[in-house]
């Protein structure tokens, strides 16, 4: 594998890791039975940002090995 090829595949598994941690504490504000609205607000956003970050991985992962 070409250097590029590993720095690109780290900074992936960086962006999913990322994602998975945003996604986990969203999902604790939500099994959390005081959550209140702003929480609610607070847990959807951080769950909207884990998506995009797994998108933006997968994608970055894809035209890597494509290229």
């Amino acid at each position: 594998m070409e250097s590029k090829t590993i720095r690109w595949l780290g900074e992936t598994l960086v962006g999913m890791g990322a994602g998975a941690a945003i996604t986990g504490f969203s999902t604790l504000y939500l099994l959390a039975g005081d959550a209140t609205p702003r929480m609610v607000l607070l847990s959807v956003t951080l769950f909207v940002v884990s998506i995009i970050c797994f998108v933006c991985s997968y994608v970055c992962a894809i035209r890597e090995v494509w290229q």
